[in-house]
Formats: C-alpha cells, structure tokens, sequence
C-alpha cells in the first residue's frame, strides 16, 4: 500500500487524465494518496478483529467513525471548504485505524 501510495502520488496527474480526462482531480489524488496505507491497515485490523470474533467492536468503530465525519462535515466543510473535507477523510480514516488497533492489541493480537 505505501508503493501503490507513492505511485498515486507521483503519478497523479497521468492517472488523472488517465481516468477522467483531465488533471482537474490531480490534487485530490495527490492529498489522498498517503492515507493508503493507514486505509489499507484499518481494512487488515477490521478482518483481524471480525476473525476474532469481534464484529460489535467493528462496527461501534465505524459508527464513530461515521458520527465524527457527519459533525466535522457540518462544523468544517462551510468555513473551510476543500481544505475541511481533505482533513475529514484523514480524521475519520486515522481515527478507525487507531481504534482497530488497539482493540486488536488489547484483545491478544
């Protein structure tokens, strides 16, 4: 993931005009492109724990998740706008990915 991260990053405007035609969603890609591993390690902990039986931990994880998008949705994105939803997506990705894993480290992981 952290390859697949820096090919984004580097090539974003090639994949860019790749996918859609034009550069216009190069910046995007590129903001984006380093919250692919913490994406992809949020995916391997929700496994792990729904391995170990621990689905209601998953999923109270993604309802928080989901709670604290909604509100930095309201509260950010009108006084800051791109800027609010970039840092949205990383807040909400960052804060599941840290609670899988420590629930899968307190758990016996």
């Amino acid at each position: 993931s952290v390859i697949t991260g820096a090919v984004f990053a580097f090539f974003a405007e090639p994949l860019s005009i790749a996918i859609f035609g034009d550069d216009s969603t190069a910046l995007t890609i590129r903001l984006l492109a380093p919250l692919l591993p913490f994406m992809y390690i949020d995916s391997i902990f929700d496994s792990l724990l729904k391995g170990m039986d621990d689905q209601l931990s998953v999923m109270r994880y993604s309802l928080s998740e989901a709670v604290t998008r909604i509100a930095l949705v309201f509260l950010l994105i009108p006084k800051t706008g791109y800027a609010g939803f970039i840092f949205t997506i990383y807040m909400g990705n960052m804060i599941n990915t840290c609670l899988g894993a420590v629930r899968f480290c307190r758990t016996g992981g």
